[in-house]
């Protein structure tokens, strides 16, 4: 048994199925709101004057940006 298989046992309740698909959808839904409307990417990006404003949410939909 590999380290691997012995990882799935044991923690493998904490799986979503299809992870990479929901990705991957967010990806493409991402890229087409920046390709129709050009000023989305300031919404979600991550940029040093954003700091300071509690915008939790740009440090996980940064990941989405081109």
């Amino acid at each position: 048994m590999t380290w691997l298989d012995k990882l799935e046992r044991r923690f493998g309740f904490l799986g979503i199925p299809g992870l990479t698909r929901i990705l991957v959808g967010f990806t493409a839904l991402v890229f087409a709101l920046a390709w129709l409307a050009p000023g989305i990417d300031s919404v979600v990006a991550v940029s040093p004057n954003h700091k300071n404003k509690k915008k939790i949410w740009r440090l996980f939909t940064y990941m989405f940006i081109l």
